[in-house]
């Protein structure tokens, strides 16, 4: 029986849309053995490790439903400038920290309910990160750390940015724990902006296209011992949110659902028509698909905590 993981993108508030598509894979009995996320993936990642079920879906929709902006930024304008000052960044992380530590049920990774990495960039060089051991909640502040919101996340000797600036599709983790079919929840793509004249509204777009996630097309064929192999992209739905504005949670939540059951149900019938289980590679316009995934140079390992 084939290994499934879910791979969960970067996209700022735009992850509320994986809560519909989660909804959606386990209305199909499509569930996770392993999860892999970077970003705001990764917050989703940890809150359905800590059970992979329908019920923990509804509970994080329920989150997301219920979370407001004043809940995890200090959006007072001197705060933001002092913080800025201090940190480089515009919001200081103790809301953020106090909001991951009372919605994740457990302590460490390793307590997981299934195999769970979190993906961050090294502040040094850049590269990405696994981490895959230690304080769950310091792993998903390092990979959520976006450079002007928070501030790097120090775990030991090392800083740490947001994962989605190395790694915002991370593949290669969960090939390298043991998947083999792969289902891809990225998140977003951009839509036109309304106003190309209006800061506000070019800054959004801009924040939107940096975290659109991309999986690379690194390979047009499989490469040797890969046939059984299967990456499933689920589609996504557009937006235009700025990162603070947790008003459009519910529709999109509504429409990433009805878009992903949709896309299962008609690849259930594909399925049953043809009866072709080799590998498969489903794509959306904006995206290719990297399947030389097992070929990719590894990411290094790291505990979330000093060692």
């Amino acid at each position: 029986m084939s290994v499934n993981a879910f791979i969960l993108s970067g996209g700022g508030t735009l992850g509320s849309i994986q809560v519909g598509m989660l909804r959606a894979l386990f209305e199909a009995d499509i569930r996770p053995e392993v999860l892999v996320g970077t970003s705001i993936g990764a917050v989703n990642a940890a809150f359905l490790a800590a059970d992979p079920c329908p019920e923990r879906v509804e509970a994080l929709h329920e989150v997301w439903h219920g979370v407001r902006s004043r809940d995890l930024f200090s959006l007072n304008p001197l705060r933001m400038v002092h913080a800025f000052r201090r940190r480089g960044s515009l919001f200081p992380p103790e809301k953020w920290r106090a909001f991951l530590a009372k919605n994740l049920p457990y302590d460490r990774i390793e307590d997981a309910v299934v195999p769970l990495r979190i993906i961050a960039t090294d502040f040094e060089d850049g590269s990405p990160v696994v981490l895959d051991s230690g304080s769950v909640v310091d792993a998903v502040m390092a990979s959520t750390s976006l450079p002007g919101i928070f501030p790097p996340q120090r775990i030991g000797d090392h800083l740490y940015l947001d994962g989605a600036l190395s790694e915002p599709v991370p593949l290669k983790p969960a090939v390298d724990a043991g998947a083999e079919t792969l289902y891809v929840l990225t998140v977003s793509h951009a839509s036109p902006t309304p106003d190309a004249q209006s800061p506000g509204a070019i800054l959004r777009h801009s924040l939107t296209i940096l975290l659109i996630p991309r999986v690379r097309l690194d390979a047009l064929q499989m490469p040797d011992g890969c046939s059984d192999l299967k990456i499933v992209q689920i589609p996504s739905v557009g937006a235009q949110v700025a990162l603070w504005d947790m008003s459009c949670q519910d529709d999109l939540m509504e429409r990433s659902y009805q878009e992903a059951a949709k896309f299962l149900a008609d690849r259930a019938r594909s399925a049953e028509g043809d009866g072709d289980d080799g590998t498969e590679v489903t794509t959306i316009s904006e995206m290719s698909v990297e399947v030389d995934v097992r070929d990719a140079p590894a990411h290094e390992s790291r505990p979330a905590e000093a060692r």
